[in-house]
């Protein structure tokens, strides 16, 4: 077998593996798709850039900022971004009602290419809100040196 017969394997074998995975556990191959589809519009979300925020916080401009981080990567800081709120993908849909529709949605998290934020953009923008998810994330939040608070307020827990 040749290096190209071998790639061609490895390749065939993943997709297989993940169209087995989508049923092993039980999910519901249509769910599967739905799920699919939203992280590809995920991929398609805006970016706004860290001093773009920097700049909106600075003038108390009306925006809505969700921190998204994953529960280690909040756990393991004492401080989140000034103003923003603190949400799991999870509790987006149940919190909708409660956030104001004529502001813009920034949401942030701390993984490789802003995937969770944009996954939870794309569910404010699925829900009549516009949102974009900032680009770099926390790190480069703070590695820009961009305004925080301490977490824990009551207004941050939602």
């Amino acid at each position: 077998m040749n290096l190209k017969h071998s790639v061609a394997f490895l390749i065939l074998s993943a997709m297989l593996f993940c169209l087995r995975s989508a049923g092993a556990n039980g999910t519901d191959v249509q769910e599967g798709k739905a799920e699919n589809k939203t992280a590809a519009k995920a991929a398609d979300v805006q970016r706004i850039t860290v001093e773009e925020l920097k700049e909106m916080i600075a003038k108390s401009s009306p925006v809505t900022i969700i921190d998204a981080r994953s529960a280690g990567s909040y756990d393991s800081t004492t401080t989140k971004i000034k103003r923003a709120i603190r949400m799991t993908t999870e509790e987006i849909p149940s919190h909708l009602k409660d956030l104001p529709h004529d502001r813009e949605v920034v949401t942030y998290c701390s993984c490789p290419s802003e995937a969770t934020s944009a996954r939870v953009a794309q569910i404010f923008i699925e829900n009549g809100f516009r949102a974009r998810a900032l680009k770099g994330g926390w790190d480069a939040w703070v590695q820009a040196d961009g305004p925080v608070e301490p977490k824990g307020n009551a207004k941050d827990e939602k």
